[in-house]
């Protein structure tokens, strides 16, 4: 008799494991998730038969071993060091250099350009806190504070991401910089010094399909009243689109 039984990739990866050493971006920190992307915005997401992403819109990925390097029109664009989850440790582009480091949880800590320290971040309970910028004038660290909504990020959407390391956001969507927040963000606000904010707030909306999964994200700015977005500015629009992970495997029995 036949059966036919599904398996998410979590359990797929979880096979692997016990038969290869190091499997590279299966499923980065055993994050276990149900769908993978397709698109981010004009990007089309492919993935190999390992579940590692095969190419971002014209972008081709080669692994080689622990090395990923990303190619665009048949030129070298990155070269990558992936660590045993398969997130970077280290990016080479246009003679440039980012180094870096990761918490106990994978998400980024902090991030060094050509040597010189360019970002911070603190995550808690699955989530980032904030992320930082030093500012040269002011000789501080300023700080982009997120708050949440009680929503599981069940896609694993990159709403917050050191924009300071300088890097597309579309290799934080390819899960190559770190987990994403657990939590849906609600806002983000700067913190400039000891105790002043920013008067304007980062105010994030969203539209989700059937499934729960989001595909439009909206970032709005100004001066919040906690309420609705109206009156803020309308900064960004990203879209997404998603398929169900689940690979079958026929199994025989008597």
């Amino acid at each position: 008799m036949r059966k036919v039984r599904c398996f998410t990739l979590a359990a797929l990866a979880a096979i692997l494991a016990s038969c290869q050493p190091d499997p590279i971006n299966i499923t980065p920190s055993g994050s276990g998730r149900e769908y993978r992307l397709t698109s981010f915005d004009n990007y089309k997401f492919t993935y190999d038969a390992n579940g590692r992403v095969a190419s971002v819109g014209d972008r081709q990925f080669t692994y080689s071993g622990k090395t990923l390097t990303i190619s665009y029109k048949d030129a070298v664009e990155y070269t990558i060091s992936l660590n045993n989850v398969g997130f970077a440790t280290r990016i080479e582009r246009s003679g440039h250099t980012w180094r870096i480091e990761y918490d106990k949880s994978w998400f980024i800590s902090k991030a060094f350009l050509d040597g010189v320290q360019c970002m911070t971040q603190k995550s808690s309970s699955g989530n980032i806190d904030y992320w930082s910028r030093y500012n040269l004038d002011s000789d501080f660290w300023e700080m982009n504070e997120v708050s949440y909504l009680p929503k599981n990020n069940r896609v694993g959407i990159h709403t917050i991401w050191a924009e300071s390391l300088s890097l597309e956001r579309w290799l934080f969507e390819a899960r190559l910089l770190g987990n994403a927040p657990a939590n849906i963000a609600e806002y983000s606000r700067w913190k400039f010094g000891e105790n002043l904010h920013d008067k304007n707030t980062s105010v994030y909306d969203y539209e989700y399909d059937a499934d729960g999964c989001v595909v439009s994200e909206f970032k709005y700015y100004g001066e919040w009243n906690e309420f609705d977005v109206e009156g803020l500015r309308k900064l960004e629009t990203h879209t997404f689109t998603w398929e169900k992970i689940a690979i079958p495997l026929e199994v025989l029995q008597d």
